[in-house]
């Protein structure tokens, strides 16, 4: 079937591991995008760390930020946004001193962090040049907040993963979106209810939608798109979701997506 819109989801998809995207995977999405195919980013990344690589494809369309806790157009302007309470976010700080995960505070565009559990440098690349080490959380917990990472080790998250989950069930959306990270977002904010409230403003049906993610946090997108793609560096939920499954984004996967899903045309 003729599909109407692409969403993309970032690290591990367009982005490899190392932070680059391949020319090959440039060229491709130029593709589709001269194809009048309407294309979104998904990320759970901030507008200020999304933005770079938006200008390194050439891309200006809207983007779902903040695991769909953001939704700005194609110009950077929020069209709909949902923040977690200050009673979560209250809750969450000492929940996340027992358990040795460092919280980092998302406001608008400042991100808070007390302590460093990765390299610095990391974090600059995460969490953007406007990260701020302060010395109290709590104090800003009052502040407009869109969103908690919750930093530890691999060991660390897998393992406080399902009772974070369960804490805030019904609360809250929790996620992995990475090794590293556990996510806490309001609840209602993920990228599949964003995604669908973007399709419909568009105009266009859920069956005429691809959705491309390699991990939990796009697991939402993935089984509510018309056709979700799991890339091969994935994990298993999402590859039991998918109704594709592309090679790693280090194999130029989202290529082998993107040409299923929408053939190049063939010369006569």
């Amino acid at each position: 079937m003729g599909y109407k819109l692409l969403a993309l989801d970032l690290d591990g998809t367009v982005v490899s591991f190392t932070g680059k995207i391949t020319p090959t995977t440039k060229a491709e999405i130029a593709r589709i995008a001269k194809n009048r195919t309407k294309i979104v980013i998904a990320t759970g990344r901030s507008y200020q760390t999304a933005r770079p690589y938006m200008n390194e494809i050439g891309l200006i369309v809207p983007m779902i930020l903040l695991q769909g806790g953001l939704v700005v157009d194609e110009h950077g302007v929020p069209r709909r946004r949902l923040l977690l309470s200050p009673q979560i976010v209250a809750e969450v700080l000492p929940w996340a001193q027992r358990h040795d995960v460092g919280p980092v505070l998302f406001s608008n565009n400042n991100v808070y962090a007390k302590e460093y559990k990765l390299p610095p440098a990391q974090y600059q690349a995460f969490f953007s040049k406007r990260l701020a080490m302060v010395s109290d959380l709590s104090e800003k917990a009052h502040q407009l907040i869109d969103k908690v990472i919750l930093v530890g080790t691999e060991a660390q998250c897998d393992a406080v993963y399902p009772q974070l989950a369960a804490r805030f069930a019904g609360r809250a959306e929790i996620t992995r979106s990475w090794r590293h990270f556990l996510e806490v977002t309001p609840l209602g904010a993920t990228k599949g209810a964003a995604l669908a409230w973007l399709a419909e403003r568009l105009g266009i049906q859920q069956q005429e939608v691809v959705a491309v993610g390699d991990a939990l946090n796009d697991l939402s997108m993935i089984r509510w798109a018309g056709a979700g793609v799991a890339m091969g560096n994935t994990v298993p939920e999402l590859v039991a979701a998918a109704d594709f499954v592309a090679p790693t984004v280090e194999e130029d996967g989202l290529v082998v997506a993107l040409r299923h899903h929408f053939p190049p045309a063939t010369g006569r």
